[in-house]
Formats: structure tokens, sequence, C-alpha cells
């Protein structure tokens, strides 16, 4: 997943407390018997499996999230419980912000990001938490091929039995160190989508990771390379069947599902089979899915059409989210699933006279209609 970042200047008084805050969690990483209340709150170590928030009161979650978040908390409200990864410039940045985040909004279930397969030299390791597994352990085979567009990027060979284990282990090590509670998994890859490992091995390793990370007491979800309305129904019972928590998706209503009424209608049937199994569903709407410039305009309108797909199937009680950008205001879509009231039927997914696909459903405080190649959005 691509992540951009901004720097921010602090105060001082800001700036001692982040120095502060990341010399006391370095020193309890080291064995120093540095008091507990020197912690930020929100490192405390997991005793139990956090409980997964579902959307019947706020329907966005923020994806991608990075220290300068504490300068945006305006558009982070109370009602927001979901941020799949927080992460900084280095670590007294990343534990501040962890920490002010955390002060002010209690209740906000932060995670760690980390790649699922990548590795990489130290000195390409920008960000903190690190994002992937240290490279100089690997031998030149253990490497299955370069990310593509990311030349620091190497993948691991995970079908190897060595290379994996030794991916697991560090993957959950490194997500324990953080001692955040919930793990965001990047790159798990569908051999559909031209990744060369099959889908089976890919969410084997996801199982083992899972299972491990559960015992840590860590949630986890995944981010998948996976288009849901063209995979077939194995793909998706197999991604259950890993014991995952959830899944974030940047195809979650992909050109090839969104043209077709039956590809549409599988895609929905598809995602209430993860649902209804309880787990997380996270889209992640790009501005490149409208086809028109890659600019923050047309993603918004991208998120709120994916929003409106999403209440096309849409349960009470369901933890189906969609990622919206903590720099800019909050938008309306955040707040649909206790405005429209409950779902009175289920939705009607037609071709009208101009070829166009038109997406209803009934709601107890009106209809919700989505044209979808234009793009258009009502609720009367």
């Amino acid at each position: 997943m691509s992540r951009s970042h901004t720097s921010r200047h602090r105060p001082a008084a800001v700036a001692l407390a982040c120095c502060a805050a990341a010399i006391a969690f370095a020193l309890t990483l080291v064995g120093n018997p540095a008091p507990r209340t020197a912690r930020p709150a929100a490192l405390a170590p997991a005793l139990a499996l956090p409980a997964m928030p579902n959307s019947d009161a706020w329907y966005g979650a923020v994806v991608n999230g990075n220290n300068y978040v504490t300068s945006n908390m305006a558009n982070v409200p109370p009602d927001v419980k979901l941020m799949t990864d927080l992460s900084g410039t280095s670590a007294d940045t990343w534990a501040a912000a962890v920490e002010a985040v955390a002060e002010q909004r209690p209740d906000l279930l932060i995670g760690t990001y980390h790649s699922s397969r990548d590795a990489q030299l130290p000195n390409t390791l920008t960000r903190y938490p690190p994002r992937a597994v240290p490279r100089e352990v690997l031998k030149k085979g253990q490497i299955l091929m370069r990310e593509t567009g990311y030349p620091d990027h190497d993948v691991v060979d995970y079908r190897q039995p060595a290379a994996r284990n030794y991916l697991v282990d560090r993957v959950v090590q490194d997500v324990v160190k953080t001692r955040s509670q919930l793990a965001y998994l990047d790159n798990v890859s569908h051999n559909e989508s031209g990744f060369p490992i099959d889908w089976s091995v890919t969410t084997s390793l996801v199982k083992d990771m899972t299972s491990r990370l559960h015992a840590g007491g860590k949630r986890v979800v995944v981010n998948a390379a996976w288009v849901p309305g063209v995979t077939s129904d194995a793909s998706v019972d197999r991604l259950v069947a890993t014991g995952v928590d959830g899944v974030s998706l940047e195809m979650g209503f992909e050109q090839r599902v969104r043209t077709d009424v039956g590809r549409i209608n599988t895609a929905m049937r598809q995602y209430r089979r993860m649902l209804d199994a309880g787990m997380t569903v996270i889209f992640i709407p790009l501005a490149s899915a409208t086809g028109g410039a890659d600019t923050i305009e047309n993603t918004e309108v991208e998120q709120r059409l994916q929003a409106a797909f999403g209440m096309m199937f849409r349960k009470p009680g369901d933890r189906l989210f969609i990622n919206e950008t903590f720099w800019r205001p909050v938008p309306d879509w955040t707040k649909w699933p206790q405005q429209f009231g409950a779902p009175l039927g289920k939705p009607a997914v037609i071709t009208n006279a101009r070829g166009q696909i038109i997406m209803t459903r009934p709601f107890s405080k009106g209809t919700l209609t989505v044209n979808v190649p234009a793009k258009e959005v009502t609720f009367r």
C-alpha cells in the first residue's frame, strides 16, 4: 500500500514529552526496570484479545495514520473506533503520537503496520515501527523478487520452510515489541492478481501469523490484493478459515465488478460471507478507480461511492468500514448507518434504459439509490 507522509513542527513542550515517552519505551524493551506508568497507555501489554468495533455508530476507519494525526484530531471525532496503524518518523515521534492519540481517544483501537512478506536493509527503513523484516539475515536464494515500484523492498520466498519460519518469527516479534493490540499486515496478494505464489500458500502463512499473534493478545487485519466479485467462493472460504480478524481492500469495488450486475451480486454475497463470519472489512477507495486524475477530490468521490456500495449489503452490527482521510473534513457518509435507519429489504441491482447500472435499497428512513457509472448517490 502506498503511504504519504508530511512533517509538522511541534512546540517545545510537546517535543520534550516525545523524547521522554520514547526513552521510557526504549528502556522497557531492553529490560530496564522502568515503572509501568512511564509507558504510553496504548502500549500496555495485552492480556486478552481486544474487542473489534462495529460500524453502527461510525462508518469510517483511519488507515495509514501518521504521527501528524495529532494535529488533525478535529477530523478524528470520538466516534472513530478503529485506526489500523500509526507510524512515526522515529521511535520518539511514534511513541509520542500513540500516547497523544490514546489520551484524546481512549476507545480507539490503534494498530501497527507491517508487511507480511517484505525484507529491507536497515538503512532503507525510514519509518517506525519498521515495516519489514531485516534483509541481511536472508540468503539471496530466499528472496522471491523485488516489490514492483519499490527497489528497496525484497519479497521473501515463504514457500521455503526456513525463510517462512524466519519471516513469521520476525513479524510477530516486531509487532509484539510495539505492544499494540492490532497488527495490520500489508502485501497479502492472491495469485489471481499476478502474484507468483498460490493463494493456498499465502493463506497458510496468514493463518500461522494470525495464530501466533492471537496467542499474544493481538488482533490481525490484512491488506489484500484481491478482488471479491471476481474471485471464487473457495478463495473467500480460505481467507475466512485462517482465523484472521479482518481484511482491507484497495480493490473493494474494482472496475470489472462495478460494470457487471452479476459480479456486483457475487461481490455482495462474498462480503456477506466474511462479515457473517465476524470479520472486519475495510474499503480503501483510490482516486485511480474514478478513471480521472489522482486528486483528493476524486478520492472523496470514490469514498462516497464505495460507502454507498457497502450500504447495499451492510447489516446492523457489521464490522464494515470505509477509509476516511484524517486530514480532511469529516464526510457525511460516516453517519449513514445511523441516518438511514434499519434496512428494510435486499438491494436491487439493475441496468436502466441507458445501459447504466443502478443499485437501490430501502431503509426505514428512505431509499438509497446509486448510479454507478455516474457516481451519483442519493437518499430520499
